[in-house]
């Protein structure tokens, strides 16, 4: 009979523990799904960026040209009148 309780309670011990690895397994999956997620996320914002970076040249593709142009018609335009006012 003593060695019954011995081994009820080591059943117990034991699927106490099981117990305690199968949770722990959950949570690692858990924590990897997480982690998953969390890098697809990223990976979607970058795209995301890189799309709208892609759009902004796009759409402005001369941006520095136009304000190459607009610096030079000012400064034109200054030296124009330097010129009107020298003579």
């Amino acid at each position: 009979m003593c060695n019954d309780g011995l081994m009820k309670r080591s059943l117990d011990s034991d699927k106490i523990l099981l117990d305690n690895l199968e949770y722990d397994a959950a949570e690692t999956t858990d924590v990897r799904r997480t982690n998953e997620d969390s890098n697809q996320m990223t990976k979607a914002a970058d795209s995301a960026v890189q799309e709208t970076r892609r759009a902004i040249v796009t759409i402005y593709p001369n941006e520095q040209e136009e304000e190459e142009r607009r610096r030079r018609k000012k400064k034109e335009g200054e030296e124009k009148e330097e010129e009107e006012n020298t003579f």
